[in-house]
């Protein structure tokens, strides 16, 4: 195993070659520019003029970044005004 002494203890520190599939919170870690899409699905949202529920659904393959962009998209919609937010997660 390869490790890395941490600068403020004598412990040494693993270094892996792998890590958390963890989706992000905010646009600020935004690498893939997915911002400007996000923005637009929450406009688009806050402009529903409909009277019935506005549902929406993201779909794709595993580890694609569908949790990463809904966290995107609802960090957006936060901004523009309080909308009430249903996640289903089965």
């Amino acid at each position: 195993m390869v490790q890395n002494m941490a600068a403020t203890t004598d412990k040494p520190e693993p270094i892996h070659r792998y890590s958390a599939d963890r989706p992000l919170e905010s646009t600020k870690e935004d690498k893939l520019e997915r911002e400007i899409f996000a923005e637009r699905v929450a406009a688009d949202s806050n402009g529903w003029l409909g009277n019935d529920s506005l549902v929406m659904s993201l779909n794709g393959e595993g580890g694609a970044g569908k949790t990463t962009l809904k966290n995107f998209i609802t960090e957006k919609l936060k901004i523009h005004r309080k909308p009430v937010i249903v996640e289903f997660n089965p």
